[in-house]
């Protein structure tokens, strides 16, 4: 009970905070002290071979809490190291789930949990798909964050959905991906008790959800949801040995998607000489400036860069460029590493036993980090926790049953 409890709570906060108004970094510092005493009380020896067969991804993540929290410390804005309690009031959501993580994956152990998590997200994702073209036709608010939609007449749509003109991406970032988490694992008959999604209604469920990202008017969005439909398409196909009956309606597919694409992007969007031109900005600033190691601050509130001939913006319209800059190099390469692990995991665990959901969640949302901010929103920093959550969960579920129970589990 104490562990079901602390995995609601955790999941409550996860997917209720937002960029414009994220969860306070001593929540998550709290809940993982919490997480300790339970789990160390009631899943002891479960707790220590997770992290030990798991220690490279932990330690790689640990590396990235570590970095981000210390930015905190060296802002040059603030002119001298700042207290210990004023920094922790101040630490960002992102400085602290990572230590949520063992323990969000040990709650999923429970069979019972894990299909109540599974079912909130699949009301998430009904909610989603109603409301975000509601909000992007009439413009009415039915979402839970405080945001003026942004008025942008494209097509049948008169808004921009999602608030994305106060760099909300609570859809982009943790909706859109978490449709993957709830449709790949009922494909693959990874949930008991649930009945089995087949390959025809994991195809249309995958394409329906591109209404609501269409709502949205990212590109970077659409880019990745379409291209995680046609992983699903492609290795359906596959699997039937039947690719080659599909290979002509990917011109076609390209045809509409331009279509879409001329219909909704026409104008009033940004292109790629500013992203390309911040990128570079901040790439050398960083590369020639003194806070290589240190970083910056991870939440920079003024504009330090501008471009030349470029508007003011606070960031670099990229996700790794921005943690460099942010938290410097050291964080930026455990980064990198927590992504190689990751990618690691879902090859050995998924792949090669052709399961590709998890590959489909982060096309859809890597795009919108390669072309704007990644880990610095909250909502994509949460994402990354929960895949690889579920995807340590259904790995351990997978190493378990491979071992005999008297025997040690070998390293999943």
């Amino acid at each position: 009970m104490p562990g079901a409890v602390w995995l609601a709570v955790f999941v409550f906060y996860a997917i209720t905070g937002a960029t414009v108004n994220p969860p306070s970094g001593r929540l998550f510092l709290l809940l993982a002290a919490v997480g300790l005493v339970i789990f160390a009380w009631q899943q002891r020896s479960a707790l220590w071979q997770l992290l030990l067969d798991q220690r490279w991804l932990f330690l790689a993540l640990l590396g990235v809490s570590l970095g981000v929290a210390q930015s905190a410390y060296v802002w040059p804005a603030s002119g001298q190291w700042a207290a210990v309690w004023v920094s922790l009031t101040s630490l960002p959501a992102q400085a602290t789930l990572g230590f949520c993580l063992p323990f969000f994956t040990l709650g999923l152990a429970d069979k019972a949990l894990r299909s109540a998590l599974m079912a909130v997200f699949a009301l998430l994702c009904i909610w989603h798909v109603v409301a975000m073209p509601v909000e992007a036709i009439w413009g009415l608010r039915v979402g839970w964050h405080d945001l003026t939609l942004l008025a942008r007449k494209a097509g049948p749509l008169n808004y921009q959905a999602a608030g994305l003109s106060a760099q909300c991406f609570f859809y982009v970032g943790l909706f859109l991906p978490m449709a993957y988490l709830v449709l790949g694992p009922l494909n693959a008959r990874a949930m008991p008790g649930w009945p089995r999604l087949s390959d025809r209604g994991y195809l249309v469920l995958a394409a329906l959800w591109l209404l609501p990202t269409v709502s949205v008017q990212s590109r970077s969005a659409l880019f990745g949801a379409s291209g995680a439909w046609l992983l699903v398409l492609a290795t359906q196909q596959a699997r039937q040995g039947q690719l080659r009956r599909v290979l002509w309606l990917m011109p076609l597919l390209l045809v509409a998607g331009a279509l879409v694409y001329a219909g909704l992007f026409h104008g009033g969007k940004s292109g790629a000489d500013l992203r390309l031109a911040y990128i570079n900005a901040y790439l050398i600033n960083t590369l020639n400036g003194p806070y290589l190691w240190t970083g910056q601050g991870f939440m920079v509130l003024d504009p330090p860069i501008r471009a030349a001939g470029q508007i003011a913006l606070g960031h670099s319209h990229n996700d790794w460029v921005q943690m460099l800059f942010s938290a410097g190099l050291p964080t930026l390469l455990f980064y990198l590493a927590f992504w190689g692990f990751l990618a690691r995991l879902i090859y050995r665990h998924f792949v090669v036993r052709g399961e590709y959901w998890p590959v489909c969640a982060l096309l859809c949302v890597l795009p919108t980090m390669v072309t704007d901010l990644g880990f610095h929103l909250y909502e994509k920093a949460m994402f990354l926790m929960l895949l690889s959550g579920l995807c340590l969960a259904f790995a351990r579920d997978d190493a378990m049953h491979k071992t005999p129970s008297k025997t040690r589990p070998e390293g999943f």
